[in-house]
């Protein structure tokens, strides 16, 4: 069964129930969670990413002067931008972006999350000049502030490479080739999945490697901003930083999950 909903406007939460009536007995079940209507047109791109069951998406296509990121993934875990500019050319046709206009720009999801060992952060990424770089998407145990404690994140040093880190008691990280800090946009994912992670740029694995399990602890998905200066190559500034279309899977998504993902463009 399926229903569309022509009544609704975007940005506006509403939520449903079912009803069952054979005309004399009717039963309704019960309301759903609140649902947050799409404010941006739906693609080719994030048809296929929410075909693969992300527990976040945030796709960044909100218009100018809009205070809160929508989640399209239908869970609802929306979050408030900070320190970003809106409206910018995103890496999908059809959308647009979210850009870095301060040292601390970010989004934080509302929803946090416990000590997740298996998961995919994912994202485009653009990034020009030298010495420039930045965190592009991860997870904190910080909602409103910088975190004393982060990792499961992608992040590029100012060479331009891609960093995906992990800390299983130590950071782990795998690096991609320099020089992605180049003006264009670069699909960028990280997986994990109880000690095996890889790292993804362009639809082609950069690094993998067996590890211990993920740090315990309670924290927030955020894209952008986070402290970085403490794992290897990080710290670099992310002003000017643009994203987009960044997501959250609660599983590692395989190759070929990616490389479809990177060809959707």
């Amino acid at each position: 069964m399926q229903y569309t909903d022509t009544g609704v406007t975007p940005g506006e939460q509403t939520n449903y129930r079912v009803e069952v009536t054979d005309g004399s007995t009717t039963i309704r079940g019960n309301y759903s969670d609140p649902i947050t209507v799409a404010t941006t047109a739906s693609t080719a791109y994030d048809q296929i990413v929410n075909a693969d069951g992300p527990q976040a998406y945030w796709r960044l296509g909100e218009p100018v002067g809009t205070a809160t990121s929508v989640d399209s993934s239908g869970q609802s875990n929306n979050g408030p931008f900070t320190g970003v500019t809106l409206g910018g050319a995103g890496a999908i046709a059809g959308n647009t972006a979210m850009t870095i206009s301060t040292t601390t720009g970010r989004m934080v999801g509302e929803k946090a999350s416990s000590m997740p060992q298996q998961f995919t952060v994912e994202a485009w990424v653009k990034q020009s000049g030298t010495n420039r770089g930045g965190r592009i998407i991860g997870f904190g145990n910080s909602k409103t502030a910088s975190s004393a404690i982060n990792d499961r994140m992608l992040y590029m040093r100012t060479n331009g490479s891609i960093v995906f880190g992990v800390n299983d008691g130590s950071q782990r990280t795998l690096t991609g080739l320099s020089g992605k800090n180049d003006g264009n946009w670069h699909h960028v994912v990280g997986t994990y999945d109880n000690g095996a992670m890889k790292l993804y740029v362009d639809g082609m694995l950069r690094g993998s490697a067996q590890v211990g399990p993920a740090s315990l602890y309670y924290g927030w998905w955020r894209v952008g901003y986070d402290l970085t200066n403490s794992w290897p190559g990080g710290g670099a500034t992310q002003t000017g930083m643009g994203i987009d279309e960044a997501a959250v899977y609660p599983y590692a998504l395989t190759p070929v999950q990616v490389q479809s993902h990177y060809a959707a463009r």
